[in-house]
């Protein structure tokens, strides 16, 4: 029972440094390990491989063609590193992710997962929520959501977050236009987000004020 609950609490803390920063940060860095000195080693560790896989310049990536099979192969390396971190959501557990994520489309659909994070899609929530669940992401979502969603999905919080993060970090790294022009997409922040999103001022403030707007019944 101890050992579960120690590897939980080391899966969320990972999972919010991911989301915390998508690059190496040392003053992050320090604050995780002043905050959590328990799992400081795998915060190194992490931040370690931010640090060896720092995105090439612009100007690089013009001068770069790799292929699909190449891509695929790289992608494959990274996250064979990401699963070497203890903790870290395996290669089937980001699969499901993606895929209970992707069945979240169309209207009722939609509406459904709305109503079991949010309890209401009167005023621009389902809109919210997208925004979270597709790239290029929100920063700084707050606990209780993944708690709803991963719920509602059948994924544990952490789970859910370190897959987002790790789907965000693959699809925005590189993005290109018709023009085959570099496109920059950064997450937005979830206040601005909420406030982007979100019609009336004092459903703004309930979803923004912790932990957030009661939780509805679970009928299912």
């Amino acid at each position: 029972m101890n050992e579960s609950k120690r590897k939980t609490n080391l899966d969320d803390v990972l999972a919010s440094f991911a989301l915390a920063t998508s690059e190496f940060d040392a003053t992050i860095l320090q604050a995780f390990v002043n905050e959590y000195p328990e799992h400081a080693p795998a915060l190194r560790r992490y931040a370690q491989l931010q640090l060896t896989s720092v995105p090439a310049t612009p100007e690089e990536m013009e001068q770069e063609s790799v292929g699909d099979d190449e891509l695929l192969l790289l992608q494959s390396k990274v996250l064979q590193k990401i699963q070497a971190l203890r903790g870290a959501p395996s290669s089937k557990e980001i699969e499901d992710v993606a895929k209970k994520l992707g069945a979240i489309s169309g209207m009722g659909a939609t509406r459904a997962a709305t109503l079991a994070v949010f309890g209401a899609v009167d005023h621009g929530e389902d809109t919210l929520l997208l925004c979270v669940i597709e790239p290029p992401g929100v920063n700084d979502v707050p606990e209780w959501f993944f708690d709803r969603l991963g719920n509602y999905i059948a994924v544990p919080a952490g789970v859910l977050k370190a897959g987002l993060s790790f789907m965000k970090q693959g699809t925005g790294v590189q993005r290109y236009s018709a023009s085959k022009n570099l496109v920059a997409a950064e997450p937005a922040s979830w206040a601005e987000t909420v406030r982007n999103c979100i019609d009336d001022e004092k459903v703004q403030r309930t979803i923004l004020e912790s932990p957030g707007p009661p939780a509805p019944p679970d009928n299912r």
